[in-house]
């Protein structure tokens, strides 16, 4: 996807801003729209408690053999320009793998999610043809 695709696009407004501040290399240093906290374990930062919890229960499912092993933060390119890291790839001991991004919810148990995830979550399904999980 081009900058001229994204301007003439069906995409909402506030999508197409934040498209073209990736594009841009923008970061208007804004608080986080998920209020969410910084979290350290390990050494490790996370976005998120939430994130930081989901990396301590793949800790244990590793020590118990259910995971082989699994990354964190796995970098794709799915457009010019546009990046998107996948919190966690799983791959577990009977051959699967598994694609997790920790989504915060909201407070009718949804889960929160922008404009520019959902074309990336598209974005990772076409060119990669991964299919995310949102936990």
């Amino acid at each position: 996807m081009n900058l001229s695709e994204v301007e003439n696009s069906s995409l909402s407004e506030d999508a197409k801003r934040q498209i073209m501040a990736a594009f841009s290399g923008s970061d208007n240093s804004k608080p986080s729209k998920m209020k969410n906290k910084i979290t350290i374990i390990d050494g490790i930062k996370f976005r998120s408690k939430r994130e930081g919890k989901f990396y301590c229960d793949l800790k244990i499912l590793k020590k118990i053999g259910e995971v082989e092993y699994f990354k964190m933060q796995v970098p794709f390119i799915v457009g010019i320009n546009i990046k998107y890291f996948l919190d966690f790839e799983v791959h577990f001991a009977d051959g699967r793998i598994e694609y997790w991004d920790v989504k915060p919810r909201e407070k009718d148990s949804k889960r929160f999610t922008t404009p520019l995830y959902k074309l990336k979550k598209q974005l990772m399904k076409k060119y990669y043809g991964i299919e995310i999980i949102e936990k």
